[in-house]
């Protein structure tokens, strides 16, 4: 949640984790240790995968996914590979 104990999307979670801007955990959540929680939700936000198009079955096809890394992500394993494309900017990732 933000300051004004908004829920947030994915995409404005990441922005907050990114720039270090505060993050609030739901009193909702039965939690002992609220500040594993946030770095447990900063490691699930730290790369996102998604088909380069959307379409019925596509799990169990071989199209090309487009993966949104931060900047300076060593990324050697998805180099090679012609069925990832990279990116490092979030407005483009999540057209």
């Amino acid at each position: 949640m933000d300051n004004d104990g908004e829920i947030l999307g994915l995409q404005e979670l990441r922005y907050c984790f990114a720039n270090k801007e505060k993050v609030f955990v739901s009193e909702n959540i039965k939690i002992i240790e609220k500040s594993y929680y946030l770095k447990y939700m900063v490691k699930n936000n730290f790369k996102f995968m998604r088909p380069l198009i959307s379409e019925f079955n596509v799990e169990n096809t071989n199209c090309k996914h487009v993966l949104l890394t931060p900047l300076n992500y060593n990324e050697k394993k998805y180099h090679n590979s012609k069925r990832f494309i990279i990116t490092h900017n979030s407005e483009q990732f999540w057209k």
